[in-house]
């Protein structure tokens, strides 16, 4: 069977292994498109001016330990993603769901949280669903044709 991970892009950093694929993962690719005015033109023509590609997908923690801390632990890890360090520099992740993200690096957008299932004797949560809001780092040597082959 093989292990999904959520992993940060750093030798020294650490992963989560998704317990649950997600149903579904959302893609998207924006495009930047800006009109030029030319004067005494009725149709301005469109430049293009870069693009951004961004991921969204919800995932299932549940709670493994008599303690019922883990799931806490995990979505504080999660949130982690989304502060920088001293530098400024914001953590980058890879999704490791086999080749459909391999090689391709995110950052963290948002972290988005619903706990449910709470546990009494230690009032902490059985379980979590998490949103994750991801925009992919640009590779500079992508283009139309890299895109069309990745796969």
């Amino acid at each position: 069977m093989n292990s999904f991970y959520i992993a940060e892009d750093d030798p020294s950093g650490g992963k989560l292994e998704i317990q649950y694929l997600p149903s579904d993962v959302s893609f998207k690719r924006d495009a930047s498109i800006a009109t030029i005015e030319v004067a005494g033109s009725n149709n301005a023509p469109l430049q293009w001016t870069g693009g951004q590609t961004s991921a969204s997908l919800t995932i299932g923690l549940y709670s493994q330990e008599e303690g019922r801390q883990d799931v806490l632990q995990k979505v504080a890890w999660l949130e982690s993603l989304t502060y920088a360090d001293a530098s400024g520099i914001a953590p980058q992740v890879l999704l490791i769901f086999g080749k459909m993200y391999e090689g391709q690096v995110f950052a963290v957008r948002s972290v988005s949280v619903k706990y449910d299932s709470f546990n009494r004797s230690v009032a902490a949560p059985i379980q979590a669903q998490v949103t994750l809001d991801l925009a992919l780092v640009p590779d500079e040597t992508a283009n139309k044709n890299t895109i069309r082959n990745r796969f």
